[in-house]
């Protein structure tokens, strides 16, 4: 099923959320070469560095900044929300049979699947990968209800952070519902394969590193969002499987450069190169790394185009991941 029949359970990496406010703070209890570190009563296992990170990022004076940011979240970041009810909902998308009445919806149909029949298939995997990792958003919200200090502990919490989550997660909502409505009116994929590889997304759940840490997560998502933007715009995404990454690469929705350039883009907004007061010397080596990382990528383009030049040149046949992907798609009809 397009490299997505997820069968395996990560339940052990899940956290359970803080029973209160007062449960919060981690705990960590050393062996010699790991340690368990509890965060609101869930417990799993890391190594010595990963701990030591944890220690750092959730220590009290760091989530206080969290909490004295609030009134800042709610000035500059709640507003970019928009209310359901000028936000585009799918509807406005995709054929809506209420709004053109029987004969009007047939003909709209008939109209999308001959324009999906020209869609090639390495866009078509890309875009299953695309819906099916928007259509986990029940796992993204769970990893955002994780932070600390800016989690929605009741599910109706009034903070900043609490209604940033929930109104994000609505707005995102939208996105794998409306891929789902084009891909089954396309009338090119197995849907049920395609529901089911959702399901068992979902069901599997997803381990992130240093889940309860603020920072850690938010910067996950500020990269996340810019590539998942870039993908949408290629009508792909690669974030899933290396079979994914693969077909996203060879059909050029998503790539190296594409990675590099949100690299590039985040360092220059929150102006990396510049920081240098309060850094230890940890912190300007971290600094240095992260800054010079755009120019290896750049080197590793490089080298991997000149490979393919080579190859070109020689004639000699490719065989990429990507050309896995017509026998794998076990979810086209046939």
């Amino acid at each position: 099923m397009l490299g997505l029949d997820i069968r395996n359970s990560h339940s052990h990496c899940h956290l359970k959320p803080p029973a209160s406010a007062t449960n919060r703070f981690w705990r960590c209890r050393r062996s010699a070469a790991m340690t368990a570190v509890v965060v609101g009563g869930g417990r799993r296992e890391v190594d010595e560095e990963e701990a030591e990170e944890l220690r750092r990022c959730l220590a009290p004076e760091r989530l206080d900044v969290l909490e004295q940011m609030e009134p800042w979240v709610e000035a500059h970041v709640l507003p970019l929300l928009k209310p359901a009810e000028t936000a585009w909902q799918p509807s406005d998308l995709v054929p809506d049979a209420a709004a053109l009445g029987a004969e009007g919806f047939h003909a709209a149909c008939v109209e999308l699947r001959e324009r999906a029949a020209a869609v090639p298939d390495a866009q078509l995997v890309c875009l299953v990968g695309n819906m099916v990792t928007e259509e986990a958003l029940p796992t993204y919200q769970s990893m955002a209800n994780r932070f600390e200090s800016a989690r929605d502990v009741t599910g109706l919490d009034g903070t900043a952070w609490a209604r940033w989550i929930r109104g994000w997660s609505a707005e995102e909502n939208r996105h794998g519902d409306v891929l789902s409505r084009y891909m089954y009116l396309s009338g090119r994929l197995d849907m049920r394969q395609v529901e089911r590889t959702v399901h068992r997304l979902i069901q599997s759940g997803m381990a992130m590193h240093a889940p309860a840490s603020p920072y850690h997560g938010f910067i996950y998502v500020a990269f996340q969002e810019r590539a998942t933007s870039i993908a949408h715009g290629n009508t792909g995404s690669p974030h899933l499987f290396a079979h994914y990454a693969a077909a996203a690469q060879q059909a050029g929705v998503y790539t190296a450069s594409d990675y590099r350039g949100i690299l590039e883009h985040l360092i220059k907004l929150w102006r990396v190169e510049d920081l240098s007061a309060g850094l230890s010397g940890e912190g300007r080596r971290a600094r240095d790394y992260l800054c010079a990382l755009p120019r290896k990528i750049r080197r590793m383009e490089e080298k991997v185009h000149d490979r393919a030049a080579q190859l070109r040149k020689s004639r000699r046949p490719s065989r990429s991941a990507g050309s896995s992907i017509g026998p794998s798609m076990s979810c086209f009809p046939s």
